[in-house]
């Protein structure tokens, strides 16, 4: 178990016109981070779980504020779920109260209330998880108010709300890891809209890279050719232990280049956030992704911009997935402590 990771917090406030853009100068967008909120007291406690394809956290949250956290290996649904659950209930046992429930899992995810198949996997590239109902273990902590979506609109939904993301009209997180996905958050008058995505599954255009792939459905996607387990199988060693200037690299960054170009082009964001554990880690190679992408768009961007114009980084690190988790929470409840306009925060991790 990870001890939790608490934050130094200090408030202001800035307004938020209809186009998104802060009246006041942007905070920066990596640690410390610019957070939404305002006064963390008047946040309720929210509970938050993170499925993802290495590991699986739960934590206790008021705002971006993680109180407790705790982690643990991803195996089957059977050593996975309810060994969360179980901490949760303990959490409970101690006195904490969530009000709220959110759970981020890798998917595809049934995310229709309605259908039979709601908080179901589907056939999912995670062994042992297909038809696995990710909700209902949880069904024991007596918490009414869920919420539930893919883990990297959750992620994507953190960094809007609260993180890099948080002046867009339209922003997309990439998260680069054991899987590769991409959540879409779209901002309107009425809040914060998620829209699901399966563009890490798309094939892109490829030079002279003949591996065929790892993933289990298409081979050579983007998931099946960039991913943590791709990038092991092509070398034989961990995508972390490279230098972000190794040669390996160079078909990797072709294809999550053209991703980029993908993203840019379908919904024409105003920034994309790049996280997962590939992505975060200081091997990648930052710049050849960005330049890549900026030869597959060929200059034609709306509005004089570059993809290095548009690209950041997840601004919570390794806990954007939990943190967007207690995101989801807040969506559950029928009111929310979260501002119309945005009330930024420095953050310095304490």
């Amino acid at each position: 178990m990870r001890p939790a990771r608490r934050h130094a917090v200090t408030w202001s406030t800035a307004a938020v016109s209809s186009s998104g853009s802060s009246s006041a100068s942007a905070a920066p967008t990596s640690r410390p981070a610019a957070l939404v909120a305002s006064d963390i007291g008047s946040w309720p406690l929210v509970a938050g779980v993170e499925l993802g394809g290495t590991k699986s956290i739960a934590v206790l949250v008021r705002g971006p504020v993680i109180e407790e956290r705790f982690e643990i290996p991803t195996i089957g649904p059977d050593e996975t779920l309810p060994v969360l659950a179980d901490w949760l209930l303990a959490q409970q046992a101690r006195g904490a109260r969530p009000v709220a429930l959110g759970i981020g899992s890798f998917g595809p995810l049934g995310l229709d209330r309605g259908a039979a198949n709601y908080a179901t996997l589907g056939a999912t590239p995670k062994f042992g998880w297909a038809g696995t109902d990710v909700l209902a273990p949880f069904a024991r902590l007596g918490v009414v108010a869920t919420a539930l979506d893919t883990d990297v609109n959750a992620a994507a939904l953190a960094e809007a709300t609260w993180g890099a993301a948080r002046n867009a009209r339209v922003s997309a997180y990439l998260t680069i890891g054991t899987g590769v996905g991409v959540g879409i958050v779209s901002r309107s008058d009425d809040g914060l809209h998620r829209i699901a995505s399966e563009l890490g599954h798309a094939r892109v255009r490829r030079n002279d890279d003949a591996f065929p792939g790892v993933c289990p459905f298409h081979g050579d996607c983007v998931e099946g050719l960039a991913s943590g387990p791709a990038i092991s199988m092509r070398t034989g060693r961990a995508a972390g232990s490279f230098d972000p200037a190794d040669p390996v690299w160079d078909d990797v960054a072709r294809e999550i280049g053209e991703l980029l170009s993908i993203i840019t082009l379908a919904v024409s964001p105003d920034v994309i956030v790049v996280g997962g554990g590939v992505g975060l880690s200081s091997s990648f190679p930052r710049r050849a992704v960005v330049e890549a992408a900026e030869r597959r768009l060929g200059g034609y961007l709306p509005g004089g911009r570059s993809v290095s114009d548009l690209v950041t980084w997840a601004s919570f690190g390794a806990d954007t997935g939990p943190i967007g988790a207690a995101a989801l929470a807040y969506t559950a409840l029928p009111s929310s402590p979260e501002p119309r306009g945005i009330m930024q925060a420095q953050v310095a991790a304490a």
